[in-house]
């Protein structure tokens, strides 16, 4: 047994000699607590690793989560990039890209990392950044969390305040033509890169059900800006689908306001809504060519094919978070990390839902048939809509066949390398993460077993 403690963290490391299928595999079992890693520290001026530079950052123990980041940067007037839920931790979100309501501005979570430090599987304390450990340093900012060890320790880079926020939005419908409200969507969608451009952030949501065509609601945000160009902006939404819509479209408003930035941003721990809840979904990243370059009726085809229920009763969901644009595309190479290339030319993260989920019954048998819907009806439209893009491992499908070049695309075999370097004993195991192909994992016994052929 081997036994390594670093600043609060106990890692206990054991060779077991065979699997738990009884093969033999030198393998190791690995326990963990880190929930003691709380410390946040701003430091104005922290000197870069390899130059004479400084930069404003937070430095942040791997067990916070963003809402005790965000107060903490708000003491010091100053904000980081993060998750928009206040109860996420920030390993997972980083080390996968992380995307929030800074990202179309500043880029995401993961490009905003100077310095990390991380305990290996075999209990070495590895500082990575710019000088040291660069392989590393590079896949944990964007291939996953956990996958090649844990993160204790994040330096994080700030920003200023926004002077304020303003939001507004619309929302539509037609109760008597499917059609106009499918071409209305379909313009919304290929407005989405101008209006990124114009420096507008938010979400699109499409609700299909019994109703004819899909309800949609457009939720817009802006910051350093006035109500009165929100309002111009919804108005000139909402003249291009009313043009569109040919007198069939229902259309609301959402009044434009401004307020603080920590007014709109303060951390509400309650409002994490979707805790407990079970559901399987897809998504991919969206950028002008599949948006906005499309012939319209080809856009139209994808939405509504896209959009398909596994039961037409319960209806679908299509969420576009407009987090890319502008913020992930002018991010220096260097800062970029092994993020899925995808996220540089992407506006819009699109998730889809629709399949049916029996939450009492047997776990197992339900994600199989959820994920065989999802093979066979929804992910030959992304396919055939976005073949070069790709998704976002933290919220997309874990069982497409093509995993490996959903989330890692051309980085997967230098992320592998990386992986078999620092993890050579394959003690984690994350499902659709590297090198998990290597292995099958037993939802009902818990096993985790080599694969055939392995």
């Amino acid at each position: 047994m081997k036994w390594a403690s670093n600043h609060n963290i106990r890692i206990v490391i054991k060779s077991t000699g065979h699997d738990l299928c009884g093969r033999s595999t030198g393998a190791y079992s690995l326990s963990i607590w880190t929930h003691n890693f709380n410390h946040i520290q701003h430091n104005p001026k922290w000197k870069i690793p390899g130059t004479n530079k400084t930069e404003d950052v937070m430095i942040c123990g791997g067990g916070n989560n963003w809402g005790s980041v965000y107060t903490a940067a708000h003491r010091v007037n100053r904000t980081v990039v993060g998750g928009e839920d206040s109860t996420v931790g920030l390993g997972g979100l980083i080390q996968n890209g992380g995307h929030g309501l800074l990202s179309s501005t500043y880029g995401l979570a993961s490009d905003q990392v100077y310095q990390a430090t991380i305990v290996t599987t075999d209990g070495r304390r590895l500082v990575v950044n710019d000088q040291q450990n660069q392989d590393l340093f590079w896949a944990v900012r964007g291939a996953g969390g956990g996958q090649f060890g844990i993160i204790t320790e994040f330096v994080l880079r700030t920003h200023p305040v926004p002077a304020n926020v303003v939001s507004g939005g619309l929302s539509f419908n037609s109760s008597v033509n499917g059609n106009a409200s499918w071409a209305a969507l379909a313009e919304i969608a290929s407005e989405i890169p101008n209006l990124m451009g114009a420096g507008i952030t938010g979400t699109v949501m499409s609700v299909t059900g019994e109703q004819a065509g899909p309800v949609v609601t457009i939720s817009l945000t802006g910051f350093n800006s006035t109500a009165r160009c929100m309002n111009d902006t919804i108005h000139q939404l909402a003249t291009k689908i009313t043009n569109i819509g040919n007198g069939y479209l229902n259309i609301s408003f959402t009044p434009p306001k401004s307020q603080s930035y920590w007014s709109s941003t303060k951390p509400n721990y309650l409002s994490s809504q979707s805790a407990g809840s079970a559901s399987l979904f897809t998504s991919r990243l969206l950028g002008r060519a599949e948006l906005s370059d499309l012939p319209r009726e080809k856009l139209i085809h994808y939405l509504q094919k896209i959009s398909v229920s596994q039961n037409p009763a319960q209806g679908a969901m299509l969420l576009f978070g407009l987090q890319g644009g502008p913020g992930p595309a002018k991010i220096a190479e260097k800062r970029r990390g092994s993020v899925l290339p995808a996220w540089r030319s992407a506006y819009a993260h699109v998730m889809a839902y629709g399949s049916s989920f029996n939450e009492t019954g047997d776990a197992k048998t339900g994600l199989e048939i959820g994920a065989d819907f999802y093979e066979n009806v929804k992910e030959p439209v992304w396919r055939e809509w976005a073949p070069n893009t790709g998704s976002y491992m933290n919220e997309g499908n874990p069982f497409s066949s093509t995993w490996k070049q959903d989330f890692y695309g051309i980085n997967y075999d230098r992320l592998l390398d990386v992986k078999i370097n620092y993890d050579p004993s394959e003690s984690i195991f994350v499902q659709s993460g590297i090198g998990s192909d290597k292995w099958d994992y037993d939802l009902h016994s818990g096993l985790l077993c080599r694969a055939h052929g392995e």
